[in-house]
């Protein structure tokens, strides 16, 4: 946690930019809420939301978040919901509508 917290101290004071992905609600994946994953522009992940395919899926959804400087939380979809694009991957689809008892993710760039 040290290192991610490092990480991040580093992108706010002018180093290479980081997407913060935090676990808000969990829904029907097992992950626990405020787990925390740094990715870099390049893909590279520090950390984990405690899920292999839910990191996959926030990874993939997080490279356009750079490009919109984004600060938004997106829902985490067993199928793909009317709307979804970005971020599908391992059969999850991420979405910024609502999406009923589904896991939620917080991503914010930090630069």
């Amino acid at each position: 946690m040290l290192e991610l917290t490092k990480r991040l101290l580093e992108a706010a004071e002018g180093g290479e930019p980081v997407v913060l992905a935090s676990v808000l609600e969990a829904g029907p994946r097992s992950v626990a809420p405020g787990s925390r994953m740094l990715i870099s522009p390049g893909g590279e992940r520090m950390g984990t939301l405690g899920d292999a395919d839910l990191d996959a899926a926030v990874c993939a959804y997080a490279m356009g978040a750079f490009a919109r400087h984004a600060a938004e939380t997106v829902y985490v979809a067993e199928t793909a919901p009317a709307g979804a694009s970005e971020g599908a991957a391992q059969g999850l689809s991420l979405t910024p509508r609502v999406v009923a008892d589904a896991t939620s993710v917080y991503l914010e760039v930090v630069e």
